[in-house]
């Protein structure tokens, strides 16, 4: 206020004419007390149980990440055709079924890593390796994994032993922002965000404000302009899909017998001087094309143990299964 003078007489005014003066200043300011929040503050209130910001931001949060991805290679992203498409719903829902929109913002607690992340996680964990996985194995794994979940319930309740409720990420890193042990943590924060403010006070001062050209672009504007290329090929993408189906027995059946041509195939190239020759990347690369069974439980076995499968491993497992005999080990000198 005091380098402002009579342009200001209220910190707002303060900051609004150092906005004015500095280009830099601009971008810093819009960067620390606007993007970040909008990246940020939308979150933390799901988890807290407000959906409310979330909707509101959704829109420019999207032309953000478009103004962001729209490189050279933006093709190659589908983050911002997924968001589009995540949006379309959102906006079909809020017209067409507006009774989910209000399910969904009451039970927004119920959308975070502890009902999502999690619980994929315990249910890859349950299935057996080297198992294909379909929609009833993620079936039968998700009722197996209630029913121990329920009885833990039970016996838990039975030994009057109880847990607290797991607690999401996000609200996690909240409780552990505000504790006193992150006080030293926060106070470096800001003192290197207060100085980048600092820095460019003084050249302000000085007569000679940093110029940045990206302080006056407006990003979510510059996005909307690239939405359509983003939306095209996105149908594009969307036409190309296809349905996911269960293979019949029969599908089965001929992958079987495809696997096992392949198989005899190998058998015949294959010699155990070849399969001595194979690098190590070249060998698990087999190991991969032949779906070698206990490969799998191999390379855990081998993990639960402080290694990973190596070269000679791999050769080794590679010609057990193509019936060759393994290469003896050298004898002790």
């Amino acid at each position: 206020r005091e380098m402002a003078g009579s342009n200001a007489t209220t910190d707002e005014e303060a900051i609004d004419w150092a906005c004015r003066t500095s280009e830099r200043f601009l971008y810093l300011w819009n960067l620390f007390d606007n993007e970040l929040e909008m990246w940020m503050q939308p979150f933390l209130d799901w988890d807290h149980g407000d959906a409310r910001t979330v909707y509101a931001n959704l829109p420019v949060m999207i032309l953000h990440m478009i103004y962001y991805t729209y490189q050279p290679r933006w093709r190659n992203n589908r983050l911002a055709s997924w968001l589009l498409s995540h949006l379309n719903a959102t906006l079909y829902r809020i017209k067409e079924r507006p009774d989910l929109v209000r399910v969904d913002a009451r039970t927004c607690k119920h959308g975070n890593d502890v009902f999502i992340e999690h619980l994929n996680s315990v249910l890859s964990r349950s299935i057996p390796s080297n198992t294909k996985i379909t929609p009833e194995t993620i079936k039968t794994a998700s009722c197996s994994v209630s029913a121990r979940w329920r009885l833990a319930d039970v016996m838990k309740r039975m030994l009057r032993r109880k847990r607290k409720p797991a607690t999401p990420e996000l609200l996690q890193d909240e409780r552990r922002i505000r504790s006193p042990s992150f006080k030293d943590t926060l106070d470096a924060g800001k003192r290197f965000i207060w100085e980048k403010f600092e820095d460019e006070l003084k050249k302000i001062a000085d007569g000679c404000p940093t110029p940045c050209a990206a302080a006056k672009r407006n990003k979510a504007a510059i996005g909307l302009q690239w939405v359509r290329p983003f939306a095209e090929h996105y149908d594009v993408r969307l036409g190309r899909a296809k349905e996911p189906t269960t293979k019949t027995s029969e599908e089965v059946r001929a992958e079987e017998l495809s696997v096992e041509a392949a198989v005899a195939k190998y058998k015949k190239e294959y010699t155990l001087k070849k399969v001595m020759g194979l690098s190590a990347s070249a060998a698990d690369a087999a190991l991969k094309a032949m779906k070698v069974p206990g490969r799998g439980s191999k390379v855990k076995e081998g993990k639960r143990k402080g290694k990973n499968l190596n070269r000679d491993d791999k050769r080794a497992l590679l010609a057990e299964f193509l019936g060759l005999a393994p290469a003896p080990a050298p004898a002790p000198a």
